[in-house]
């Protein structure tokens, strides 16, 4: 095991773990995030610093970053943010630390594809910024979203409660719709979003080309589809089930508090039991439990679970894989996580 020493003050001890929960390294850190596909970040609060751990040679980059975050496994690129007179500064970098985007913005938005959404200092308002340099950054929404399959989210100057959809050309597609431009509007993986009448405010479903495929019953309290389901409270019930795209339940309201389902499981809890379900509304084996106080949907077929005051980890067929000895747990997103060890 490769050790990362970094003293201080306020420091917790954590560790790089294979998806046998091998350490593979130590390393003293505020908080340490996912790890990516070469590069691990975390932060020293007591220091004022983010920075790197190189997880192919294991040492720290030591390029000390206001704000860092692991690099994206989809686009390889993280956003980061350094200090100067007028605060902070954010940009996106590539795996070599080399800027893509200069830091230069007073807010980057998530990395969901090359176009990204940018805030200008000097305004207050967002524009697009793109990977490849491209296009001009013209500053012009109140709000935005980074473009996330072709469509994007924007809300304009004066007209926060109104959000529009708009496409790469930044040509409104959609809309109007009630509410402000969030990242939890967009279209989920089914190909489905939520909006409200910009009027009536009521709620209903529509696919891409903006068709409306589903308007709720007017007993149901509903949210956005994933894995082809959508959690819905049923106020005759007062629980919480799953609907289908005709509005249907498919899982009856049997829960008393439901999470949206990712990667094809949902956390339910029933009789005051948490648990962790498939769409056919199996329970995952060693996932029912008082005691269980939080699970997180599959990520590269790891599951970070909760017993007592400790996170381990399941497999997606419920077993056991790595003990729950952990005050904090990260996600797979690839072959390793970060946990620390306090």
């Amino acid at each position: 095991m490769h050790a990362v020493f970094n003293h201080g003050c306020n420091m917790s001890h954590w560790a790089i773990l294979d998806r046998d929960g091998n350490r593979e390294a130590s390393l003293e850190a505020s908080l340490v995030y996912s790890p990516g596909e070469h590069l691990c970040a975390f932060t020293h609060e007591a220091y004022g610093f983010s920075d790197y751990l190189d997880l192919r040679t294991w040492q720290i980059t030591s390029k000390r970053f206001r704000f860092a975050e692991s690099h994206s496994t989809k686009l390889r690129v993280a956003r980061v943010a350094i200090s100067d007179a007028n605060g902070d500064r954010y940009g996106i970098i590539s795996e070599s630390l080399e800027y893509v985007v200069e830091a230069m913005f007073s807010d980057i938005k998530k990395l969901t594809s090359h176009r990204i959404a940018a805030r200008c200092p000097t305004t207050g308002l967002y524009g697009y910024v793109s990977l490849d340099r491209k296009n001009n950054f013209v500053p012009k929404y109140s709000h935005a979203t980074s473009f996330c399959d072709e469509v994007a989210i924007v809300s304009l100057p004066n007209d926060d409660d109104i959000f529009y959809h708009i496409d790469p050309s930044e040509q409104i597609i959609h809309g109007p719709f009630s509410g402000m431009a969030s990242e939890e509007l967009l279209f989920s993986d089914d190909g489905i979003a939520m909006v409200a009448d910009a009027n009536t405010h009521e709620k209903y479903y529509i696919n891409r080309a903006g068709e409306t495929i589903l308007v709720p019953d007017k007993n149901l309290v509903s949210e956005q589809f994933s894995c082809g389901l959508a959690k819905a409270w049923s106020s005759a019930d007062g629980l919480f089930g799953y609907i289908d795209r005709c509005g249907r339940f498919v899982i009856p309201p049997q829960y008393e508090e439901a999470m949206n389902f990712v990667n094809g499981m949902a956390l339910v809890q029933h009789n005051s039991e948490w648990m962790l379900i498939d769409r056919r509304d199996n329970v995952l084996k060693n996932t029912r439990s008082s005691a269980l106080q939080n699970i997180d949907n599959k990520f590269n077929n790891r599951i970070i679970y909760k017993c007592g005051e400790r996170y381990g980890y399941l497999n997606e067929d419920g077993d056991v894989i790595i003990q729950p000895l952990y005050t904090i747990a990260t996600r797979f997103i690839t072959n390793r996580a970060a946990v620390c060890m306090d």
